[in-house]
């Protein structure tokens, strides 16, 4: 007698696992999919948490954060922040003057700003990863929870800072400093 053909009268098992499982190694001996690839039987998404725990835990863990810096790197973390400012608003000033008649040409003066400012790029993504592991203190177990929250630009709720290959081509170099995306990834 098998695991689900035993009458539970106080719990039901959830026996499409165990068949979807039985189906997915048919159609690896019928040569449908390669033994490698992602078993579609395998569904995480009910370790996802909801939006309502992720959200608060974020917010308490990017206040951690800027008490660190505004206890240690206060001057530093001014100085990134407003040099990205200045190279948010010259991106602006560069698609208003030359984005109406020619946006490439508008992207190449952007780019060879960027080029300029990978210096700080790189200082601000160093300082982010310092930000960011101290915050994983406060926000890292939710990445064990169907990878819920985010670190470093990796984690499905990743709604407050935009990866850089999810932006468009001319905000690829930009200086991370918290900048809010509009696509809100929380309700899956």
């Amino acid at each position: 007698m098998e695991v689900c053909e035993t009458p539970l009268y106080w719990e039901r098992l959830n026996c499409d696992v165990y068949q979807k499982q039985e189906i997915f190694e048919q159609e690896i001996a019928e040569g449908k999919f390669e033994k490698g690839e992602e078993e579609p039987w395998l569904d995480l998404s009910f370790l996802r948490l909801p939006a309502y725990v992720v959200i608060p835990v974020q917010i308490l863990s990017s206040i951690f954060e800027l008490g660190v810096v505004f206890t240690v790197s206060l001057p530093w973390y001014l100085l990134l922040t407003t040099i990205a400012a200045i190279d948010w608003v010259l991106d602006w000033v560069f698609i208003g003057l030359f984005g109406l008649f020619c946006m490439p040409c508008a992207g190449i003066f952007i780019w060879i700003l960027n080029i300029a400012f990978i210096p700080f790029w790189l200082a601000g993504e160093i300082q982010r990863f310092f930000l960011e592991t101290l915050g994983l203190m406060i926000d890292g177990w939710m990445l064990f929870m169907g990878g819920s929250g985010c670190y470093l630009y990796f984690g499905k709720d990743c709604w407050y800072n935009k990866a850089p290959w999810n932006d468009d081509l001319r905000g690829v170099l930009d200086i991370p400093w918290l900048m809010a995306d509009p696509t809100i990834n929380t309700t899956e």
